[in-house]
């Protein structure tokens, strides 16, 4: 496998060959049946990773996956992202495709494989090597999408081996192997994104020891905490974090590669690369959902039946194991709940620290959010890009001064056409999963004038100025963007979609026209679905199918089947009129501040300069 200078027997100009596939998937199988050393293996694919043959990541994302189970794929289902948010309980039994609880004992031998042969640091640094430089080294001759595809394995993999390690080694283990952050950084040149994801864990392990203790010398009990415990313990928790954070800070600010910050403070770069949808968000409804699961189980195995002992005893085990988990779920979730609980109230105390540069505007925040933070976390992976949008509706629910909600969503929606030329096929996907929640989120506000009311209306993120045509009207300055002018704001947000969408597809590059189709699908729930945008994305993924029917098979089958489902859309009755979606005519004319440095945002109904 390993002779031929180029390797070029294990890919064509365009894809990886499917025999050296199946070999990789063969390997990791074998690996998994039979008590073989894994040693050899990873030590091949360290050697392969020097000599800078990224294809053989292959081998180790396999071995990952079928001894651990732990996957990275963009074809989850809403129900397993949710499920990734949840704890290590959760996760085994709903966040993927394969039951992680028949991988115990491989996952452990993967990792002591990993720790005696020297290889669990080694292999993340070439794994983030040879993702920094894949682009620009890789030969001239191979296609553009095999390039790509090399990219987002090896992302993929970093992301899946990350996890893995994050899941099975101690806390030990993880101080013996891994150096800190700040040599990370200094001496192997990883980004601070990266090692940030690489040691999450291990500063989570710090702030989780200290509650422990905490909890000890003071004789608190564990489980659901009354009122006067839940207060000395957030009292704990806010300042071990508040430490911690502050650690962190300290360490990066005399190595930090990024250009200097002007407009967020440090401390909120950090927090925001710090935290983890764990942190924000408690999956109630699938933790609900599996432990319907198991409790069926239950009562399947209570019903009398006619099947041998055999299975009757196998009925008897799954029923006693579907009961602990059910109470390792409840507990989880009561867990989870008050963390989430005490993190909220700490960043409510120290969220107006966050935006409080002199020199900066509400605009310069939101770019320099986006820049930095939004953008890089939402295409690391999936879940990151659902924590990227959380993150988003929590500085909102926080009512985080200086942070305008409308402008952030406006600068992300309004032009999407560089986002979708600089990124890989994997990264349009996650994209499209940041978008997807984005508009999930300002469809519930468009859609119910009471929970507007409710959640938008007078809050800080939606602050704005507005006046009537004359001075002398009398007519009172009201601060905050009112519903009907929130709709008219909407229905720009979807025009401006339809235009970088008719761009992207009318363009002659594969990538754009690739990524355009695929963000098309992961927001297709909420878009389009007003009549006439609907039109014109059909016409022009009609006209694709037919240009590229002959020309290129794979765009032709990605169009394709994101039409079937957009006329299943139209077929459901999810399409509305323009009219529908907004009042044209409006009562009043208005000012709207933002616009000043957001040219976007004029012509729209209701609104003037």
């Amino acid at each position: 496998m390993s002779l031929p200078k180029n390797n070029s027997h294990k890919h064509d100009a365009m894809t990886i060959m499917p025999w050296y596939r199946y070999t990789a998937n063969f390997s990791a199988v074998f690996a998994k049946r039979l008590t073989i050393e894994l040693e050899p293996i990873l030590e091949y694919v360290a050697g392969m990773l020097k000599a800078g043959q990224t294809v053989d990541l292959l081998i180790l994302k396999e071995l990952v996956h079928k001894l651990s189970g732990i996957e990275v794929s963009e074809g989850v289902t809403d129900e397993q992202l949710a499920a990734l948010a949840g704890g290590e309980v959760l996760k085994a039994e709903g966040a993927y495709f394969s039951p992680m609880r028949n991988t115990k004992r491989s996952s452990v031998r993967l990792k002591d494989a990993l720790l005696n042969s020297g290889q669990a640091l080694p292999l993340c640094l070439l794994i983030t090597h040879v993702e920094s430089v894949i682009l620009y080294k890789e030969d001239e001759a191979k296609n553009l999408k095999l390039v790509g595809l090399l990219y987002d394995m090896c992302h993929d993999t970093l992301v899946q081996y990350g996890t893995f390690l994050a899941t099975n080694l101690t806390k030990s283990e993880y101080e013996k192997t891994f150096p800190s952050l700040e040599v990370l950084i200094r001496v192997y040149n990883i980004p601070f994104e990266t090692s940030i994801f690489l040691l999450r864990s291990v500063y989570w392990n710090e702030i989780t020891t200290e509650i422990e203790h905490f909890k000890k010398q003071e004789k608190i009990p564990d489980g659901t905490l009354n009122g006067e415990h839940f207060k000395l313990v957030q009292e704990k928790f806010s300042k071990t974090f508040d430490n911690v954070i502050t650690s962190v800070v300290d360490l990066i600010t005399p190595v930090m590669t990024q250009a200097p910050m002007e407009d967020i403070s440090l401390r909120f770069y950090v927090l925001f690369w710090f935290l983890s949808l764990y942190d924000l968000y408690v999956p109630v409804a699938v933790y609900e959902q599996e432990v319907e699961k198991l409790q069926q189980v239950v009562a399947a195995a209570a019903d009398p039946g006619d099947e041998d002992l055999g299975k009757e005893i196998k009925r008897r085990k799954e029923s006693t194991r579907a009961q602990i988990v059910i109470e390792k779920l409840q507990e989880e979730m009561s867990v989870q709940k008050q963390h989430v609980q005490m993190l909220r109230n700490h960043l409510a105390e120290e969220k107006d620290r966050w935006f409080q540069s002199a020199k900066s505007n509400k605009s310069d925040v939101v770019s320099q959010f986006l820049q930095m933070c939004v953008l890089p976390r939402s295409t690391f992976s999936t879940i990151d890009a659902l924590f990227s949008a959380h993150f988003i509706s929590s500085l909102h629910e926080l009512r985080t001064q200086n942070f305008s909600t409308l402008l952030c969503y406006d600068r992300m929606l309004c032009d999407i056409t560089t986002a979708l030329t600089c990124c890989s096929e994997n990264e349009a996907s996650r994209y499209g999963r940041l978008l997807h929640t984005v508009l999930q989120t300002i469809m519930r506000w468009h859609n119910s004038k009471a929970v507007f009311e409710t959640e938008c209306q007078h809050h800080p993120g939606f602050m704005t100025k507005f006046r009537t045509p004359t001075v002398s009207s009398g007519a009172d300055v009201v601060d905050h963007i009112d519903y009907e002018n929130f709709r008219h704001v909407c229905h720009k947000w979807h025009f401006k979609l339809t235009k970088s969408m008719v761009k992207s597809l009318d363009s002659d590059s594969y990538v754009r026209i690739r990524n355009g189709l695929i963000v098309l699908d992961r927001i297709l729930p909420y878009y389009p679905i007003i009549s006439n945008f609907y039109v014109a994305i059909e016409k022009r993924v009609q006209q694709l199918m037919e240009s590229e029917k002959e020309k290129r098979p794979d765009m032709y089958s990605l169009a394709y089947g994101y039409m079937g489902r957009l006329r299943a859309q139209k077929q459901a009755g999810h399409l509305v009129l323009e009219e529908s979606f907004h009042t044209r005519a409006v009562s009043f004319r208005c000012s709207f501040r933002l616009a000043d440095r957001n040219p976007d945002l004029r012509g729209i109904p209701g609104f003037s300069l």
